[in-house]
């Protein structure tokens, strides 16, 4: 267990691995990403022992302390000369003191637990807990929405923003598509493709051939690169043949969307190893979970009940 510990320690100080990915270190990089959550969102499932230790190691410690805590600033008050202090003063004084510590200790956890700094070496010795071990975290299960979110409809300026490309990349990064105009890119027939799983974004700027309307200040666009058999992951596309890539522009009822559902469709095996499941917009919510559209759709008839409900009584008052 040690050995495997160092193993996935050292894929994470090196960057390699399920570390790899350059979209979950453009996240850690935001000023408000905590430690214990960048951990469990990108290393928990991936990992049998790194994720569970980061977790627990960056995380608010929880228990007994904090009444301790309140026993040694009571004992720190009454020390000394002040060993006779009254009660009430001793509740105030204990209190403000209390107050300062718990908030200085609050600002040093928020800096040292920001992303860039995810823990220390020092972690790791003052971790004690036992029976961490034995339970291995299963790998989580990929939701895929297919259709045009809300939040994917933005235009940007020729800078872009490497967060938001972050973003598209975690959700369309590392998919499979089947392509029936293969044909098209110069194959003998339908073929099959794939899109990165570290950047799959390009940005692009619109014209009047585009889906959406340049904006102004704006006109820039994150589209998917699609890359096709024979595709180099190791040269930038612009240097292969336009046989083996092509830009795909997000937009409201594309077709990529269902070409990544017949993909998986014909190849189910492949969306059980990744445990990649396939949610489809139904017209009723948009960017909700399971739950929550559940929860949305109940509300929305028990607002037509009530509206119902109110439109008889009306009618009966009138009849009366």
């Amino acid at each position: 267990m040690i050995h495997k510990l160092w193993q996935e320690y050292g894929d994470f100080t090196s960057k390699q691995g399920f570390f790899k990915p350059k979209h979950i270190w453009i996240t850690a990089e935001s000023g408000d990403c905590l430690a214990h959550v960048w951990h469990k969102n990108y290393s928990l499932p991936y990992t049998e022992v790194l994720g569970r230790l980061g977790c627990r190691a960056c995380s608010t410690l929880l228990g007994i302390g904090e009444a301790e805590r309140h026993w040694k600033v009571t004992k720190r008050n009454k020390q000394g000369q002040r060993a006779r202090l009254g009660v009430v003063r001793t509740k105030k004084q204990s209190a403000i003191s209390a107050a300062y510590s718990h908030e200085k200790s609050a600002l040093r956890r928020l800096a040292a637990s920001r992303a860039g700094k995810l823990y220390k070496d020092a972690d790791f010795d003052q971790f004690l807990g036992e029976g961490v071990w034995e339970d291995r975290k299963r790998l989580a299960t990929r939701i895929f929405r297919a259709w045009y979110e809300c939040w994917e409809d933005a235009q940007l300026n020729s800078a872009g923003d490497d967060r938001f490309a972050a973003a598209l990349s975690v959700k369309y990064g590392g998919l499979k598509f089947y392509d029936e105009d293969g044909a098209q890119q110069g194959f003998d027939g339908p073929v099959n493709g794939f899109t990165l799983e570290d950047n799959c974004c390009v940005l692009v700027k619109l014209d009047d051939d585009s889906h959406d309307q340049p904006m102004k200040k704006f006109g820039y666009k994150y589209c998917i690169l699609l890359c096709f058999p024979g595709f180099d992951r190791q040269k930038p596309y612009l240097k292969q043949a336009h046989k083996y890539w092509a830009i795909q522009e997000l937009f409201k009822d594309c077709d990529f969307y269902g070409m990544i559902q017949e993909y998986y469709k014909q190849h189910p095996q492949e969306a059980d190893e990744i445990r990649l499941r396939i949610y489809q917009n139904d017209g009723v919510v948009d960017e909700l979970t399971e739950k929550e559209a559940v929860q949305s759709g109940e509300s929305v008839k028990r607002k037509k009940y009530d509206v119902m409900e109110t439109s008889k009584a009306s009618r009966k008052r009138s009849q009366k």
